[in-house]
């Protein structure tokens, strides 16, 4: 896949706004996420941040801080989905604090990224097979699908995968593949992944990213709540941005983009609401 691309996926994972973000201030900043996951009619129900003088439309995927402003007027209808994963369906007619309806707790299952740039690459060289997913982050499946980027004129890939107890080597001509070395990637544990071209170019010539397999337990609640966020009986797209900010908000990026990439492929109306994730 085009860096482009990936660049994309990665910036909407980390909760920028390719659309408005000159129109917006950052993000909100607390111990948890709120996000607008149904409204109507488009354009009546509207937020105001903190730090804003006016109120602006919101719109589904919006993340709202404990201290924003949701203002409905009369006969609109919008949903919250709040960071402990409760639903919050404030009345119409009224303004609220979004703490009134999503108190802050410090057992949030929804946090903002600690992100707030797309990671670049070191240099724009596409002799280099630089390392798409995973790259710098946790993964739960401890066989992860690796990927980097397709040099032109390349035949053939070494891929390394280095760790605690591991020292796996596999040669390919695609341009992603599944971890399947007898040692077992061990949940906690940090592994480096380096890919070699069959012309002597190496991943680490833009440097060494690794990444980590979460913990059992760790493991088992995202799972839980992702699971919980399935039985809610939301649109697709609400559903989506929820299960990405999960995911994001446990370093988990290769899940989060395997939905932003499925809702991308869906057409330019996913498009269009997942360039407004954030």
């Amino acid at each position: 896949m085009q860096w482009k691309k990936w660049k994309l996926l990665i910036g909407l994972v980390l909760g920028l706004s390719l659309v408005v973000s000159l129109a917006r201030p950052a993000r909100p900043i607390g111990n948890g996420l709120n996000l607008v996951v149904a409204l109507r009619p488009q354009g009546q129900v509207k937020l105001k941040r903190s730090s804003w003088q006016d109120y602006q439309p919101a719109f589904i995927g919006a993340s709202l801080g404990a201290k924003d402003h949701l203002l409905l007027g009369s006969n609109t209808f919008a949903k919250v989905l709040c960071q402990n994963l409760t639903e919050w369906e404030p009345e119409d007619g009224r303004d609220y604090i979004v703490s009134e309806g999503c108190p802050p707790t410090s057992k949030a299952k929804l946090s903002p990224s600690d992100q707030d740039t797309v990671p670049e690459r070191a240099a724009n060289n596409p002799d280099i097979p630089y390392i798409l997913r995973p790259r710098n982050s946790s993964v739960l499946n401890q066989q992860p699908l690796l990927r980097w980027h397709q040099v032109k004129g390349v035949s053939n890939y070494l891929v390394r995968v280095i760790g605690p107890g591991v020292e796996w080597n596999q040669q390919t001509s695609a341009t992603e593949i599944v971890y399947s070395g007898k040692q077992l990637l061990k949940p906690g544990a940090r592994y480096w992944l380096i890919v070699k071209t069959d012309q002597g170019k190496s991943s680490k010539d833009e440097g060494v990213f690794g990444f980590t397999i979460l913990d059992q337990e760790k493991a088992q609640e995202v799972s839980a709540a992702a699971e919980e966020i399935k039985q809610k009986q939301l649109s697709k797209p609400a559903e989506g941005l929820a299960l990405a900010h999960l995911y994001r908000s446990n370093d988990l990026n290769p899940e989060a983009i395997d939905l932003l990439e499925t809702a991308l492929a869906d057409g330019p109306e996913s498009i269009r609401v997942y360039q407004l994730l954030g």
